[in-house]
């Protein structure tokens, strides 16, 4: 806008008037935005037993892994000794793979209502111990 084409007048009133314009803009548009985003998702993913999105939304397409690390107190005969530090050992990962599903669902429109399941498996050949394994820990409450 530094041309000699326009006055400083001139220049301003465009500044100012440009800047007063994409402010409208933005206000409508931040105030619609909420709705706007919901209609199109609305619009774009219904849910109905009849849509190509119902499976994975029923059951999860895909297990996600959880692993747990436990440690186990080696020495537990000597509690009342003061003298003798209590020795733990890591023991794990124990993986699991967690999978989750809706169950016993009740479509009433606009709304659905259901009970959600996760259900664990636990994976041995991605696992270092199986779950008979025995394992000691003191319990913190109670010392």
């Amino acid at each position: 806008m530094c041309c000699d084409c326009c006055s400083v007048r001139q220049q301003k009133l465009w500044v100012f008037g440009l800047g007063g314009f994409l402010l409208v803009v933005g206000t409508v548009l931040l105030s619609a935005w909420p709705s706007l985003c919901r209609q199109l998702v609305h619009s774009l993913l219904p849910l109905a037993p009849d849509s190509f999105i119902y499976k994975s939304w029923v059951t999860t397409p895909t297990a996600a892994y959880t692993t747990f690390y436990l440690f186990n107190w080696t020495n537990p005969e000597h509690l009342n000794n003061a003298a003798v530090k209590p020795n733990f050992e890591q023991l794990g990962p124990y993986t699991f793979s967690d999978y989750k599903e809706k169950v016993d669902l009740l479509w009433q429109q606009p709304e659905v209502t259901y009970y959600g399941r996760r259900v664990w498996h636990f994976l041995p050949e991605k696992s270092n111990g199986s779950l008979d394994d025995v394992i000691v820990t003191p319990h913190f409450p109670t010392l």
